[in-house]
């Protein structure tokens, strides 16, 4: 499975791409980066930008999963829906090549990375290195929160609870009869 993870923005995009190569393994990093659109561009401009950029790394590295962090309810009603306009051309592009989209709150790549869901940015990305054995931090906490996003989805899709749900594009549903003939070993 390879996914594709992006922490959207519409000033900064973070995205990276995971390989998971063995069961029980840490998922490979393959690559990952933020996109910066120059801030002064209108934002039309930015988010074809953004879509662009995302379209090419989804092209290149050809992900089955794209993986986003959902939205913040933010105070401010134009920030959110900024926010929504990135979100939205960033799925468009990303998922354009037929990649099965799924989105996970931040409170839960928190938990799921660094055992709780109020770890800063800077101590996820610590732990992140040593869980994924990197070599090095990345410079960017928008490309270190896009590995998490990634991470998650790969964690969870190790769970057993996994193989009981069936995955419809973006939603999940869980079947608890196959959960339980899994668990019976049938």
């Amino acid at each position: 499975m390879k996914v594709l993870g992006i922490d959207p923005g519409s000033h900064r995009t973070g995205w990276a791409v995971l390989e998971e190569v063995a069961p029980g393994r840490p998922p490979v990093v393959l690559a990952h980066g933020t996109l910066i659109p120059k801030a002064s561009l209108p934002l039309h401009e930015r988010l074809v930008l953004l879509g662009q950029g995302i379209g090419e790394i989804a092209r290149h590295h050809t992900p089955t999963v794209v993986a986003m962090e959902e939205s913040f309810f933010a105070k401010n009603a134009r920030t959110a829906l900024v926010l929504g306009h990135a979100r939205g051309a960033l799925i468009a592009a990303a998922c354009a090549q037929g990649a099965t989209f799924f989105e996970y709150s931040p409170a839960s790549v928190k938990k799921m990375v660094g055992g709780s869901g109020r770890s800063s940015k800077e101590g996820m990305a610590k732990l992140l290195a040593l869980q994924l054995r990197l070599t090095e931090i990345p410079e960017s906490l928008d490309a270190s929160d896009a590995i998490a996003v990634a991470w998650t989805h790969i964690q969870q899709a190790r769970s057993p609870l996994a193989a009981a749900t069936k995955g419809r594009k973006g939603k999940q549903s869980f079947d608890v009869e196959a959960y339980l003939r899994q668990l019976r070993g049938k």
